[in-house]
């Protein structure tokens, strides 16, 4: 019997959902309630714990992240791009029916990224 040593939790960096990083990059709710995905990214990426900053401090501390990321990770931007492109041609379309459209990209890059900035 071979036995293979293979460990699933290896990563260089942080692992974040990529639903997560497109609504900080395009400010655009896709998969999370309201600003819960945000707040994830950014307690995770930031050194201390942000205190009372409201949906707005969260919305704006999350695009700075997200601008690192995609100056970082082009597929990242050009998949925020696609998803900026979708709600500006149907501003009304529900959130299910943009991660319907996007769930192919979405699985073409991973559920998680491993990010490192």
């Amino acid at each position: 019997m071979k036995i293979q040593c293979y460990d699933n939790n290896t990563n260089f960096g942080v692992k974040l959902k990529t639903v997560e990083i497109l609504e900080a990059a395009t400010s655009t709710v896709i998969k999370s309630e309201n600003v819960s995905g945000l707040k994830n990214i950014i307690n995770t990426l930031s050194e201390k714990p942000l205190k009372a900053t409201g949906h707005k401090g969260y919305r704006f501390y999350a695009m700075r992240y997200a601008e690192k990321i995609c100056e970082k990770y082009p597929e990242i931007a050009n998949l925020a791009m696609l998803v900026k492109n979708l709600k500006k041609a149907n501003p009304s379309m529900k959130k299910e029916e943009l991660y319907s459209k996007i769930e192919p990209y979405i699985k073409n890059l991973g559920e998680e990224i491993d990010i490192k900035i």
